[in-house]
């Protein structure tokens, strides 16, 4: 172990040495991993017209200020939402922050703001901690072609390896590595027998889009400018131009068949490994075992139901206000009510 780092021992004795990072451990471990895997490996540079989603990592906001200096740097919302259902728990709270979160121009972004600071100032004051244009599309830069506020990429590979997950760890490799080769195979020939010039999900979100645009109308100065009264892509029919032109190159089937191109090679199997010299690695011991069958799914929030059960999702009443059923006020109910003796009799609910 080096000195001089922040570290803190868990377990020091003659079998083993845990350690983890003490409290204000700097950024250095992300900065590590951000300069020897994504920057050398992807060629990012400064990541001029990059962009980066994560889920408010420890230390990886700043080492991606210090090294990738152009990039745009993302959170992911879901995790945002996620956080700040747990201190202010209420359905009007989420909906405010997922209004905000989607608005598409810096007026309803301020509008959802507003709402959300209504419904409660701390929840609006702790969002606004946060700059806006990592978290909010109106306020993303217009040089990505994707308006992505959650990180589903990550969740979707991580569910797609989740039986081989529980391998050994050269089983796991190996099993991922053939998934991977069947994918990249499959895909080009899918997409090898397509007659088309934009990939068919776009094109198809495309034709509704022009579908919806029938009956809107557009007003132009018999210049450059126009007053859209409906969708974007009236304008493009009334200037009688193809709306495929105007589709970013990233959606084509050319720059699918690009992605797509390369091709992972057959590895050796165990047999034909080398012999190398040093000590042979151990796993580590079974300290404890857990009771019950290994859960494989992730923990999902209070706010997301389960899975199993198929119940509709229910807020929970912590954090709401309630009021009585007789005099709407707060402070009791209606067994306590000072005024149900002059009440009018209350109709009883169906069932």
């Amino acid at each position: 172990m080096e000195t001089g780092r922040p570290y803190k021992y868990l377990t020091d004795d003659k079998e083993r040495i845990q350690v983890a990072c003490a409290k204000g451990c700097p950024f250095k471990m992300w900065a590590s991993y951000i300069k020897e895997l994504l920057i050398s490996d992807l060629d990012l540079q400064l990541g001029f017209e990059k962009t980066l989603i994560s889920n408010q990592q420890k230390g990886l906001d700043k080492a991606i200020r210090e090294l990738l200096l152009d990039v745009e740097h993302r959170f992911c919302t879901r995790h945002l939402a996620s956080n700040l259902t747990k201190v202010y728990p209420s359905s009007a709270v989420t909906d405010a922050f997922w209004a905000a979160s989607t608005a598409t121009h810096p007026q309803a972004f301020k509008a959802a703001m507003r709402e959300l600071e209504r419904v409660s100032k701390g929840a609006a004051e702790k969002m606004k901690q946060l700059n806006p244009a990592a978290w909010s599309k109106a306020h993303f830069s217009t040089h990505s072609m994707t308006d992505n506020t959650e990180n589903n990429m990550s969740e979707c590979f991580n569910s797609w390896i989740l039986k081989t997950r529980y391998m050994p760890l050269i089983d796991m490799l190996t099993e991922i590595h053939d998934m991977l080769m069947t994918r990249l195979h499959h895909k080009r020939d899918w997409m090898a027998q397509r007659d088309c010039v934009i990939v068919p999900v776009v094109k198809k979100n495309l034709d509704i889009a022009v579908k919806d645009s029938v009956g809107f109308t557009v007003l132009w100065d018999e210049r450059e400018n126009y007053v859209v009264k409906g969708r974007g892509v009236t304008t493009i029919q009334v200037s009688r131009q193809n709306p495929i032109d105007f589709v970013a190159k990233w959606y084509t089937k050319d720059c699918f068949m690009r992605t797509y191109s390369y091709s992972l090679e057959p590895i050796k199997g165990e047999a034909f490994g080398e012999d190398v010299e040093g000590d042979n690695v151990l796993p580590p011991l079974i300290v404890k075992k857990l009771r019950g069958r290994p859960k494989k799914l992730r923990r999902r929030e209070g706010w997301e139901g389960s899975v199993t059960s198929g119940k509709k999702v229910r807020m929970s009443y912590r954090g709401r206000v309630m009021h009585c059923g007789i005099c709407k006020q707060t402070g009791h109910n209606k067994s306590k009510c000072p005024t149900a003796g002059d009440a009018p009799p209350q109709p009883q609910k169906k069932r």
